[in-house]
């Protein structure tokens, strides 16, 4: 009895908010098992079988946009944390192991606080240093961001903004394993974190690691859909976003699997919310495209150019639809918008310049495929480019190659940012070899 007193007296040293964290995490993971088998094992059974794999999403030309596709190649699935930790069949007497804990435990925390909550408990000088830390970063003023937000955990090392904030520096600065650990940091000190499960499915996808990406995109809408009233209602204003956000990218990450009706699936639980989401139309048009069904891709596209009409992508989309089905009066207007705002899109010339050519105006249309030959070349060298930064991100002179070319083709946002990282890179690397000089 004395024992079991003493342990008791040990448990209650620690902050009761910690344990109920930890308990917290456990019983989502162990859910997640559960459901996940369940879910899985339902779908085979109302899953058609899958078509014969389709051809790989190209490669990015950018490690600064939401993931698309890795630089990696495909990895075999990680096993799950519930596998690793228990038989195939104890995922139920997991969760009910661990909700007894909570019981035994008496765990009663105190409201779990808001981030604006910690940030006022952190002080003036935190909250100060951390929006400043956020407009360097916008900036792309990554040295100057890095060092702020060290400073600011040196202030207050257990505050989870601070660290998210320093993994999307490091994001912006491709530096992947020190991102990944910054949002580990994050979610650790704050489960219910609305981006730091999200960042570390982005991650994931560079790595190539789309199974867990999508176990991790899963986890952060359970977080969201678990969380405390207080917390739901701080978020309510983003957390629909936030929802939709996590299934466009397990969609995506499925595609990147070869898994399209699995991607299907993700963007109409987007659209059975919101039946006009720009986003989740345009990918469930693509492929609608690629499985060779135009009418319905077209349906799709139109939704989601209605929503964003000078968004590019969307009317080169389109575009290109109705030139294939022979509207060619409805594409042009299209391609030649997306021709002036993305010069460099050799796709949209080359279109343009066969729509041009079908309406018998042959010598503007022969003009833009000039440019297409061009631009190819050109692409091709980026894309190099990309790969090599990919393969060596602290090296600035290969940034520097990359801004370059860039440059050439008029690509401006992706070039200062380029710009901006061989910038962080030099900078650091000449305050490393300063203490040497002396």
């Amino acid at each position: 009895m004395n024992e079991r007193l003493a342990s008791i007296q040990a448990v209650a040293r620690v902050p009761f908010q910690r344990i109920c964290y930890a308990i917290l995490e456990g019983i989502t993971l162990a859910k997640d098992g559960v459901i996940g088998e369940r879910r899985a094992e339902s779908e085979k059974k109302k899953c058609p079988p899958l078509p014969a794999p389709r051809s790989p999403l190209p490669a990015p030309r950018s490690p600064f946009s939401a993931p698309r596709s890795p630089f990696s190649a495909l990895r075999p699935p990680p096993p799950g944390p519930i596998q690793r930790l228990f038989p195939r069949r104890s995922g139920e007497a997991a969760l009910g192991g661990l909700l007894f804990l909570l019981v035994v435990a008496g765990c009663n925390p105190e409201p779990i606080p808001t981030p604006y909550e910690r940030l006022q408990a952190a002080g003036k000088d935190a909250m100060q240093m951390l929006t400043q830390a956020r407009e360097a970063t916008n900036a792309g003023q990554y040295a100057v961001a890095l060092g702020l937000v060290d400073s600011l955990l040196s202030m207050a090392p257990d505050l989870p903004d601070a660290h998210y904030q320093r993994g999307e520096i490091l994001m912006q600065l491709y530096q992947i394993e020190g991102a990944d650990e910054a949002f580990k940091q994050t979610v650790a000190l704050d489960p219910y974190h609305r981006g730091g499960w999200y960042r570390r499915g982005h991650v994931a996808i560079e790595r190539g690691q789309y199974h867990a990406a999508i176990r991790l995109y899963h986890h952060q809408k359970e977080v969201i859909l678990s969380s405390p009233k207080a917390l739901r209602e701080y978020h309510r204003r983003t957390d629909q976003t936030a929802l939709a956000q996590s299934w466009l990218q397990i969609g995506r990450a499925y595609e990147l699997l070869q898994r399209p009706d699995s991607a299907r699936w993700a963007y109409e639980a987007v659209l059975a919310s919101d039946s006009i989401h720009a986003q989740a139309n345009a990918w469930l048009a693509g492929l609608y495209d690629e499985e060779g069904q135009p009418q319905q891709a077209l349906t799709h596209i139109r939704r989601a150019w209605r929503q964003e009409p000078r968004n590019p992508d969307f009317a080169y989309q389109l575009g290109t639809l109705l030139l294939e089905k022979g509207s060619l009066e409805e594409a042009l207007p299209l391609l030649e918008h997306v021709a002036a705002v993305q010069p460099w899109k050799a796709g949209a010339h080359y279109n343009l310049g066969r729509t041009l050519i079908a309406l018998g105006r042959t010598e503007e249309g022969q003009q833009h495929l000039a440019v297409t030959d061009q631009l190819q070349g050109l692409d091709q060298l980026i894309g190099y480019a990309y790969a090599t930064v990919a393969r060596f991100p602290d090296d600035a002179e290969r940034w520097r190659t990359l801004a370059e070319l860039l440059g050439r083709v008029g690509r401006r946002d992706e070039q200062q940012q380029a710009a901006a990282v061989a910038r962080a890179l030099a900078q650091n690397a000449e305050e490393q070899t300063q203490p040497a000089a002396h």
